[in-house]
């Protein structure tokens, strides 16, 4: 009866008893990460959409614009599918500080995410916007100059 006596394999048994729980967390900063690095990309395709749609629409009118934020949005991964992906032009904004303004364009990038490992317990999903509004008002620059100016709200 001496093997039960002695302190050997405690370690083994904390570590075994505790690994579910780092695997867990392991998982969670995984999916948290996930999320933070997809807003940032939502966020960065809607600023280029909404800055290269306020620069046509200056020069080129409302059609050209909405047509210009579409494609930066899809050259910057979002390409509208209507179920995961959503990307919105307004032309003038529908709503905030902005809204029935005709220099002013808003872009509105959605997308759905399925988490990596949260899905093992959770069948739900996270959903991501990013939102932009643009427009390049005619400023004098210098003597007989007129600049575009680009003004970019988030």
């Amino acid at each position: 009866m001496r093997f039960m006596c002695g302190e050997r394999g405690q370690r083994l048994v904390l570590i075994v008893s505790l690994l579910p729980f780092m695997i867990a967390f392991l998982a969670l900063v995984t999916d948290v990460g996930n999320v933070f690095l997809h807003q940032r990309m939502v966020q960065n395709a809607a600023d280029a959409a909404a800055s290269a749609a306020g620069l046509v629409l200056y020069t080129q009118g409302r059609t050209v614009a909405i047509s210009t934020a579409t494609y930066y949005a899809t050259q910057n991964g979002y390409a509208d599918n209507g179920d995961t992906v959503l990307v919105m032009v307004d032309q003038p904004p529908t709503s905030g500080a902005y809204a029935g303004n005709s220099k002013y364009i808003q872009v509105v990038v959605q997308e759905r995410i399925t988490p990596i490992f949260a899905s093992v317990i959770w069948n739900g999903s996270f959903t991501i916007r990013g939102r932009a509004i643009a427009c390049y008002p005619s400023q004098a620059v210098g003597i007989g100059l007129n600049g575009l100016t680009p003004i970019l709200i988030n």
